[in-house]
C-alpha cells in the first residue's frame, strides 16, 4: 500500500466499505484538514488494484492539481481529463476528471465501476447529476466536509443512501491533527433590511453594509491589535470591498495582495504560491480560498463577510486550522456575526441526506457581464464582483481613510443551550410550594400537594430544587416508612414555620 493513513482514516475507511455493501452511494464527511485527498487516493488505488475504473471529479483546477500530487507521490498511476491538460493517459484505471469537461466527454471516456465526486455538496447541481444518473451500475462515494446545500437540496436524491462521518473537528484538534481557533468577535453589523437572495444575503446590499472607511478601520486596528504580523486570510464581499481592504492594509505598512474567482488564471497561481511562501502578509479575497485551498501557514482568518451559508462558514473558519510547524493556535477575526449566527465550528452537527441543515431555494438564471459569474434569481447585482448598473456607471463611497474605532474584539464565549429540564424544574418548584403551603394551612398531609402536583404536571417529579427550597423555607417534608411499611411524605420537625 502506498498511503498511510491516520488511524480514523484507516477505521473510516473500512466503515465506509461496510457501508457499500448495503449501499450503492456513500457519503464521507471529514472536516478541512482531515486528509480527504490522501483517504480517497488510498480508495482509489485499492479499486485499481481490482481492476475497477475510478474517476474522480472535481470542480476547480486547484483540485486536480492537489490530487494528481497526491496519487504522484503515492507512485499511482492516473491520467486527467481536462481540457487543455497534457495528463491525458486513457489507459489508466484512475482519471482525475473537471466536472466542466467530464459532461461535454462522457461518450468519449470508458465507463467507470467506481466515481468519487469531491465536494459533493456540488452534486445536486444539474451538470454533476447529469454525470451520476448517467451510469446507475457504478458505485459512488462523495467526499465533503458540509454535506449540506443553500438551495436545500438534498443528497439522497443523487443517489446517495447512507452517510459515514470519519471524523470531526472536535476529534481532530484534540488528537493535535488541527490547531485551536482563538474566536475574537466584533460588534455585529446591522443588516437589517437586507435583502435575502437564492438564500444569503444579496451581495450589493451586503457590501453596501460592510464596505465603510468606519469597518474598514476597524478591522485593520483588529488586526494589528489581536494578529499583527501573522500569516492571514481575508474573506471579503465582493471584488471593490476586497480591494478597498487591500488598500487600507497597504496604507497601514502592511504587505497584502489579493485574489479572486475571474482573476486573470495566469496571475492568480503566482500569488497564491508567494502567499504560501510568505512572501507578503495578507491574502484579502473573494470566492478562492474556500473549497479545496490548503495552505498550512494561515495563522489567522479574518471575516469580513457575513453569510447565512453554514458551508461557507465552515470552509471559511477551516482555513485556518491546519498544523504547521510553529504554529499553536488560529486566531479567528469575526467581523461577520458568524459565531452568533453559526456557532463554533467545533459544535457537533447532526446530517442529513433529505435537505441538510440548510433551507432555501435559488435558481441560477443570471450572468454577469462584468466579471462572467452565474448566480442565483434575479438581483440587480452579481455575488461575485457586486457589479450593477450604478456600479458600473460608477458610484461612489466613503473615502478610503482610517477612522475612529467604533468598538473593541472580544473573546469569543461559547453560548450553551439552555437547560430545558433545569427551566422547566425552576418554573414547576413554584407550583410545588404553593401546593404545599396549602397543605399545610389546611391541614393536610404533604401527601396530598405532591399528588396535586403531579396531576396539575402530568409525568413531572418534584425536582430536588422544590424540595430544598421547600425545607430551606420551612415547609419541611421528607419520605418516611409509614405504618404499612410504605414509604409516604411526611411533614418533618420543621413544618411548623410558615411558608
Amino acid at each position: 500500500m502506498s498511503f498511510t493513513l491516520r488511524d480514523y482514516q484507516a477505521d473510516g475507511k473500512e466503515r465506509t466499505r461496510q457501508a457499500f455493501r448495503t449501499a450503492r452511494g456513500v457519503i464521507a464527511v471529514a472536516p478541512c484538514g482531515a486528509g480527504k485527498t490522501v483517504l480517497s487516493s488510498s480508495i482509489m488505488e485499492d479499486a485499481a488494484a481490482k481492476g475497477r475504473r475510478t474517476w474522480f471529479i472535481v470542480h476547480r483546477e486547484e483540485l486536480i492539481d492537489q490530487t494528481a500530487r497526491t496519487l504522484r507521490k503515492g507512485g499511482v498511476k492516473f491520467g486527467v481529463v481536462k481540457a487543455n491538460d497534457s495528463r491525458i493517459d486513457p489507459s489508466a484505471l484512475i482519471q482525475i476528471c473537471s466536472d466542466r469537461t467530464l459532461i461535454n466527454r462522457l461518450s468519449q471516456i470508458a465507463e467507470p465501476d467506481f466515481i468519487i465526486s469531491d465536494e459533493c455538496h456540488h452534486d445536486a447541481a444539474a451538470g454533476r447529476k447529469k454525470i451520476l444518473e448517467a451510469y446507475p451500475k457504478a458505485k459512488i462515494l462523495g467526499l465533503t466536509a458540509t454535506p449540506y446545500r443553500l438551495d436545500g437540496h438534498g443528497l439522497r436524491g443523487c443517489g446517495y443512501e447512507t452517510i459515514v462521518e470519519i471524523t470531526t473537528v472536535a476529534k481532530l484538534t484534540a488528537a493535535g491533527y488541527l490547531v485551536p481557533a482563538r474566536v475574537l468577535e466584533a460588534e455585529k453589523v446591522d443588516l437589517s433590511g437586507v435583502t435575502r437572495r437564492g438564500g444569503d444575503y444579496a451581495i450589493g446590499e451586503l457590501a453596501g453594509r460592510v464596505n465603510t472607511a468606519k469597518l474598514r478601520a476597524n478591522a485593520i486596528d483588529a488586526w494589528h491589535e489581536h494578529a499583527r504580523g501573522l500569516q492571514t486570510i481575508v474573506f471579503a464581499v465582493n471584488i471593490r470591498h476586497m480591494e478597498e481592504i487591500c488598500e487600507a492594509y497597504r496604507a497601514t505598512g502592511v504587505k497584502a495582495e489579493c485574489v479572486w474567482g475571474a482573476m486573470d488564471k495566469a496571475k492568480r497561481p503566482a500569488i497564491i504560491e508567494a502567499y504560501a511562501n510568505r512572501e507578503f502578509t495578507v491574502l484579502v479575497n473573494v470566492g478562492v480560498a474556500t473549497e479545496g485551498y490548503d495552505a498550512p501557514g494561515i495563522e489567522c482568518v479574518q471575516c469580513l463577510r457575513p453569510t447565512q451559508s453554514k458551508n461557507l462558514f465552515v470552509q471559511m473558519i477551516g482555513r485556518g486550522l491546519r498544523i504547521y510547524p510553529g504554529k499553536e493556535k488560529c486566531i479567528v477575526l469575526d467581523h461577520a456575526g458568524l459565531i452568533e449566527e453559526h456557532g463554533f465550528i467545533t459544535d457537533p452537527v447532526t446530517y442529513t441526506l433529505d435537505g441538510g441543515v440548510e433551507q432555501a431555494k435559488a435558481r441560477p438564471t443570471r450572468k454577469c457581464k462584468a466579471c462572467g459569474a452565474k448566480y442565483a434569481g434575479m438581483p440587480p447585482y452579481c455575488p461575485m464582483c457586486g457589479a450593477s448598473l450604478i456600479d458600473m456607471a460608477g458610484r461612489t463611497d466613503e473615502p478610503l481613510g482610517l477612522g475612529d474605532r467604533a468598538y473593541q474584539m472580544v473573546e469569543a464565549k461559547r453560548r450553551e443551550k439552555p437547560d430545558r429540564v433545569a427551566q422547566q424544574a425552576d418554573s414547576l418548584k413554584w407550583i410545588f410550594l404553593n401546593d404545599l403551603k396549602q397543605a399545610r394551612a389546611r391541614g393536610y398531609k404533604p401527601g396530598w400537594a405532591v399528588g396535586r402536583y403531579k396531576s396539575r404536571v402530568k409525568g413531572a417529579r418534584v425536582s430536588d430544587e422544590a424540595m430544598e427550597l421547600a425545607r430551606r423555607r420551612g415547609l419541611g417534608i421528607e419520605l418516611r416508612p409509614g405504618e404499612d411499611g410504605k414509604m409516604q411524605w411526611q411533614w418533618t420537625d420543621r413544618a411548623s414555620a410558615a411558608a
